[in-house]
């Protein structure tokens, strides 16, 4: 099932807790997350984070959401989303990041799934590897090892798929690399 990528930009109001309008210093990864709202959509992402997580006063936002309909853009991708930061993380991020925070070199995908076992559309995906694999191209990632999952950095179920179903994870980078492929061969007029 492919569709043309298209993205909607819907920037998040400037605020504290979900676009500090703080610049990212370097992409180094895209990190891939699940909403952990089955069915959910990008307007209520949006809505979560532009209005929920304000009024709660609780820190989190993503650079983009996938739903069944497209692409979803909320902040601007030289602008720092919160959506990998933690009070504890895993020795991977030591070894990748340092003392370096790790949401000021990282792009933010939310998927949103079907259920609570973290499956997602054929159509989700479709449009995830496609964003993923045009993010890598903007920012010269290598998807084998630029594209990882929230759980990388933090051990958080996240995305839930993509961590009980390392295949699954692959599968999506695999997908990416044909994207990346199709995107070289199409601007080179093969």
């Amino acid at each position: 099932m492919k569709s043309e990528l298209q993205i909607v930009e819907r920037f998040l109001p400037v605020n504290k807790y979900t676009r500090p309008q703080r610049s990212i210093e370097k992409v180094e990864y895209i990190v891939v997350h699940w909403t952990g709202n089955p069915k959910g959509v990008n307007e209520g992402l949006f809505t979560w984070f532009a209005v929920t997580s304000v009024e709660l006063e609780r820190y989190g936002s993503t650079h983009f959401g996938v739903d069944n309909s497209g692409v979803m853009q909320f902040i601007p991708v030289n602008e720092m989303a919160y959506h990998v930061g933690s009070r504890s993380y895993t020795p991977w991020k030591e070894e990748h990041f340092g003392n370096r925070y790790p949401n000021a070199h990282t792009i933010g995908i939310e998927l949103n799934h079907l259920d609570w076992s973290g499956n997602f559309s054929k159509q989700v995906l479709s449009y995830g590897a496609q964003l993923a694999a045009k993010l890598c191209q903007q920012f010269d990632l290598d998807p084998e090892t630029g594209i990882i999952r929230h759980f990388d950095v933090t051990r958080k179920d996240c995305p839930r798929l993509f961590v009980t179903d390392e295949q699954a994870f692959q599968q999506f980078k695999n997908d990416v690399k044909q994207h990346m492929r199709h995107s070289e061969r199409h601007c080179n007029g093969r």
